[in-house]
This record gives C-alpha cells, sequence and structure tokens, in this order.
C-alpha cells in the first residue's frame, strides 16, 4: 500500500472489521514514518452452546463466535475445555444472534461460580425452561437449580454438599438446590 498515512481514515477501518463478531475491540495507530499499527482483541471462547440442534461457541458476552462445523473450527482445541449449554432457542437471541442480555448474564454467573470448584469441561446446562435448569456434572449427577433466582446462593448450597458426597456420586440420582435453604439429595 503506498498512501500516505495521513489519508488513512480510522473510522473506515473500523467500520469494515465492524461486522466480525469474532473481533472485540480494535485500536488503529499511525507510527511515523509510513506505518500502521492495527490492535486487535478477540473474542474467547467460552461455551458451546446448541441453538435447536446447532452447534455454535459464544464467547461471555453471548456473542455467537463460530457456528457448525466445530471439529473444523479454529477454536476445535477448546472445545473440550468448555461446558455445553443445551436447550437454547432463537428465542433467546437477539436480531443480530446474540444471547439475550438475561441468559447471557445467568450462563455467564452460573460458569464462574461452577469453574471454582468443577473442571469447567465437564458440566452441561440445560436451559431449555427457564424455570427449571438444570446441571449436569460428568453426564451422570443432575442437579436441579430451578430458575434464574439466588443462583449464587444455589451453586454455593451444591459446593457444599459436593465436597461430602464426592466418593458417593455413582450412588446419587440428583441434587435438589431449588430452594437453597433447604437442599435435597436424592439417592438411587
Amino acid at each position: 500500500m503506498n498512501e500516505n498515512i495521513f489519508m488513512l481514515d480510522p473510522a473506515e477501518i473500523k467500520e469494515r472489521f465492524a461486522k466480525t463478531v469474532q473481533i472485540k475491540d480494535l485500536h488503529i495507530k499511525r507510527k511515523l514514518p509510513g506505518t500502521v499499527v492495527i490492535e486487535i482483541k478477540e473474542r474467547r471462547p467460552f461455551a458451546i452452546v446448541n441453538i435447536g440442534s446447532t452447534p455454535a461457541i459464544m464467547d461471555n458476552e453471548g456473542y455467537i463466535i463460530a457456528k457448525s462445523g466445530l471439529s473444523s473450527s479454529i477454536y476445535r482445541a477448546d472445545l473440550g475445555k468448555l461446558p455445553v449449554i443445551r436447550g437454547v432457542g432463537r428465542n433467546v437471541l437477539d436480531k443480530n444472534g446474540r444471547l439475550l442480555p438475561t441468559e447471557t448474564m445467568f450462563i455467564d454467573q452460573t460458569i464462574i461460580l461452577l469453574s471454582s470448584f468443577l473442571d469447567i469441561g465437564s458440566v452441561q446446562i440445560e436451559l431449555s425452561d427457564r424455570d427449571n435448569v438444570s446441571v449436569y456434572i460428568e453426564d451422570i449427577l443432575r442437579v436441579k437449580i430451578g430458575n434464574y433466582d439466588k443462583i449464587e446462593k444455589k451453586i454455593g448450597v451444591l459446593k457444599a454438599l459436593l465436597i461430602p458426597a464426592k466418593e458417593k456420586l455413582e450412588k446419587v440420582a440428583y441434587i435438589d438446590v431449588r430452594v437453597p435453604d433447604d437442599p435435597v439429595i436424592r439417592f438411587r
């Protein structure tokens, strides 16, 4: 490019990249005498989300950064480390395909809380019914969370219950923390 760097329009460059959802932030700097530096901050994979029957990768702000064909995605090395969000309908996506703020905040908070004591890659969250959310740990243990209310308290109760029950997980049918002041462990 043999153009004068003072003729370069940073707003035009930002506009070109604006539709690239994988880019979180972009900064353009002129470095005299003849260099333009473009710094790009990428969105990071946060969870695999099944929208209907289509798997996608979302970041922690609810942006869908990769769709279908995930095995050939540039993110494939991270797939086993990501939690899976199931039961997401198109009704919880905005017109740009981003998860609605309520769902995004719930998913974000739940994953962060669970990651403090679990391998988050072994977690699945079932969101098909907002009032009956369940978390599955290592595909064997169902945790009934209920609605989005008091999620921090519910996860805190789960953490306290999991520590003594860890050796007996195969005998546990489910843990119910929908009423965090009165949790239930149901044995098989």
